[in-house]
């Protein structure tokens, strides 16, 4: 006998109606779909022209769990990284590919990939933040998402204090060059000027010629005081007597 407009009861509550046809479907599949369901439509018959069906029993499985990420919440700088982005996948059925998806603060920082690892070689404080995975059907249809794990970049003891030295070394390095200049330089403003230098051969002498006036006398020029200067001729070659040449001044 034909059976005409049908309904669908997921327990006492209705959940789906045809006028023609007979089946129902859920698409994606939950988890809260899982219950008892049962079925009624008109039928052509004229003893009992609306029928209900016996319900049956419909458990869903999940294809894979909500993943957990674990790691290192505290690691050193320069130290890896190794996050997991841990789910289980059903036992139902054959094993679906899954993919991963990695995130920092909000930003896509690793995937999608195959690989439920996310490994970062030496980290630094850039590196703290929150972070979360997501675990995904390949299709796209199923995806659920992790918690949050902070995770905090330290400053390791050892480092902190060979850098504590290094600007320790640096600030008395720029003291001492800032004392020795400043130093220096009033040294030169209180040094005496240099002396001159004593004349070369070759260079020209000269002296004064001093008159001097005696009482009741004409005035009387002292005698002229001769300077020699030697001048070298070309080529520099051995003196002789009369390579010197006289000027009396």
């Amino acid at each position: 006998m034909s059976v005409t407009g049908v309904r669908f009861y997921h327990g006492d509550k209705e959940v789906g109606r045809s006028l023609n046809g007979t089946e129902l479907s859920l698409s994606p599949l939950q988890l809260h779909h899982s219950g008892r369901y049962s079925c009624g439509g008109w039928v052509d018959s004229k003893v009992a022209p609306w029928a209900l069906s016996a319900p049956v029993t419909v458990t869903v499985h999940e294809l894979f769990t909500v993943p957990v990420l674990e790691g290192p919440t505290e690691p050193n700088v320069g130290s890896p990284l190794n996050l997991s982005c841990l789910s289980t996948p059903s036992t139902l059925r054959p094993q679906a590919p899954l993919l991963h998806m990695f995130y920092r603060d909000r930003q896509v920082v690793g995937g999608p990939q195959g690989s439920p690892q996310l490994v970062v070689p030496a980290v630094g404080v850039s590196h703290s933040g929150n972070y979360s995975c997501q675990v995904r059907s390949k299709v796209g249809e199923v995806w659920k998402s992790s918690a949050w794990l902070r995770v905090m970049v330290r400053i390791a003891a050892g480092l902190s204090g060979s850098l504590l030295f290094l600007l320790l070394l640096l600030a008395v390095i720029g003291g001492w060059y800032q004392w020795h200049h400043r130093a220096l330089r009033k040294q030169q403003e209180r040094a005496p000027p240099e002396p001159l230098a004593p004349p070369e051969v070759g260079e020209v002498l000269y002296s004064d010629v001093v008159s001097t006036k005696k009482a009741g006398g004409p005035p009387r020029t002292t005698s002229p005081q001769v300077t020699y200067a030697e001048l070298p001729r070309p080529h520099r070659r051995q003196r002789d007597p009369s390579d010197i040449s006289e000027n009396v001044l």
